[in-house]
């Protein structure tokens, strides 16, 4: 473990290509099994459950599945702060985080994590509704009313709502490692991650592409192994069994009717697995963009991250 701490701030920032060439490496991290397994769950869960989500026609049973929809994303998000953690551990204090590690750190900041994570677009939405719902009341009295109405309140309404929307949303990209690793409160979580992206938006934009071809690659390169995998396991089955090799050997598809392709019964599977994979990279990579942002803006270097423990010793101290 590289204990090196609080009392490296004043080294300087790497240069803008190596930054690139650290968040490019975070994809190829994010291979372990600890990242992609609890997406893959989630994942798997929410592919599994959709098929009784549509079917449900019932008052009762939409509101279930309404419960079940926010309980799964709520799932996802936990599951993305599990990989952001371990992923900034790793590339700032070298320690390699299991399941539990990361749970365990997921749990703490799932509060703030999951108000940050909403807190743009509630913001957004209920800007646009104090607009609309001003104006409609409004008309229904006098049309100028109305008029002056979007004048005074509803163009600053407007404005702040298209500046929320406009750096807001791509600052969700760093509120899931910003609310991990470093804030503790939501409103210090949104406000970091928003004057990130717009005090090095350039920083910030290659970053994130970066973490995204990245991640395309790598789920690429996972998709490969996976699809080797699976045909030497159904391959190895049907020889033993003395079935007959097909296509579904090779692909999560059938051919059915010699022409029309059907998923075969693992799709669920394979199919969580890559997307996890994706996701894993891509998370991992960002996890890296908001450490180098942090490092470049607030003089914090990556080995700066303290431990729960560590911070009160280093507070009191």
């Amino acid at each position: 473990m590289n204990d090196a701490g609080p009392e490296r701030r004043a080294e300087p920032p790497p240069r803008f290509t190596a930054r690139l060439v650290d968040v490019g490496r975070g994809a190829r991290a994010a291979w372990a099994p600890t990242r992609i397994f609890p997406l893959t769950v989630v994942l798997l869960a929410s592919w599994l459950a959709a098929p009784w989500l549509v079917a449900r026609d019932t008052r009762g049973g939409q509101v279930l599945a309404v419960v079940l929809v926010v309980a799964l994303a709520a799932l996802l998000v936990l599951a993305l702060a599990m990989v952001a953690g371990a992923a900034g551990w790793e590339y700032g204090r070298n320690c390699r985080w299991g399941v539990r590690e990361s749970l365990k750190l997921a749990l703490e900041r799932a509060a703030n994590l999951l108000a940050s994570v909403l807190a743009v677009p509630l913001a957004v939405a209920l800007l646009v509704l104090i607009t609309v719902s001003g104006a409609m009341a409004l008309a229904m009295l006098w049309e100028w009313l109305a008029f002056a109405w979007l004048l005074v309140i509803g163009l600053p309404l407007g404005v702040a709502a298209a500046f929320l929307a406009f750096l807001g949303v791509p600052a969700l990209a760093l509120m899931v490692p910003a609310a991990t690793l470093d804030c503790r409160e939501a409103f210090d979580t949104v406000s970091r991650s928003i004057s990130y992206v717009r005090g090095r938006t350039g920083s910030f934009l290659a970053g994130t592409v970066t973490a995204l071809v990245a991640a395309a690659i790598s789920a690429s390169a996972f998709a490969l192994f996976v699809a080797l995998v699976r045909a030497f396991l159904l391959a190895t089955w049907a020889i033993a069994t003395g079935g007959e090799l097909t296509l579904a050997t090779a692909v999560p598809f059938a051919l059915v009717g010699g022409s029309e392709l059907r998923p075969t019964a693992d799709l669920p599977i394979v199919g969580s697995l890559l997307v996890a994979s994706f996701l894993a990279a891509f998370v991992s990579g960002m996890a890296r963009v908001y450490l180098l942002l942090r490092w470049a803006i607030d003089r914090e270097p990556p080995s700066a991250l303290l431990h729960a423990r560590e911070r009160a010793e280093w507070t009191q101290g």
